[in-house]
């Protein structure tokens, strides 16, 4: 009795233990790529002093040193303003981290439809993990708002 009871605290010990590693290897496996873009404020016309351009939001469910960023806008600029003011032109480059970048119409920009598309790549693996596209637009008013996720169906 004594033995099957040896036996049988062994077995529970293992089966623990195994557990335990495989949500080591799951959780270290695991890459969360989620991440939301959102305005900041309602609308944007370049004649505001208060703001250098359409604040967008990116928060990231989880900062990620292995992932990076891409950001992409069909026209216009986009920028970083913390002190100073960055201008990253059209595309760029960045951490998979919570941020603010801000969209700038170019002067005289006719387009009414602005396309922001986020990729973001696993640098590790090499390899595109997730693409998504945001629209901005310009009312007949000259002001530019945020609309949200395009959605392909």
């Amino acid at each position: 009795m004594v033995e099957v009871l040896k036996n049988r605290n062994r077995i529970i010990l293992t089966l623990i233990i195994l557990n335990v590693i495989t949500l080591i290897i799951i959780r270290v496996n695991f890459q969360n790529y989620d991440y939301s873009l959102d305005n900041v404020i309602e609308r944007y016309i370049p004649t505001m002093s208060s703001v250098p351009g359409l604040p967008l939001k990116i928060t990231c469910e989880n900062e990620n040193l292995n992932l990076e960023m891409k950001i992409e806008a069909s026209s216009g600029n986009l920028l970083f303003w913390k002190t100073d003011i960055e201008n990253l032109g059209s595309n760029f480059k960045t951490s998979f981290a919570n941020k603010t970048i801000y969209f700038t119409p170019i002067y005289e920009m006719n387009e009414e439809e602005i396309i922001v598309k986020i990729t973001v790549y696993n640098i590790k693996k090499d390899e595109v993990v997730s693409i998504r596209n945001f629209k901005i637009e310009k009312d007949d008013k000259e002001f530019y708002r945020f609309k949200g996720e395009i959605i392909s169906e």
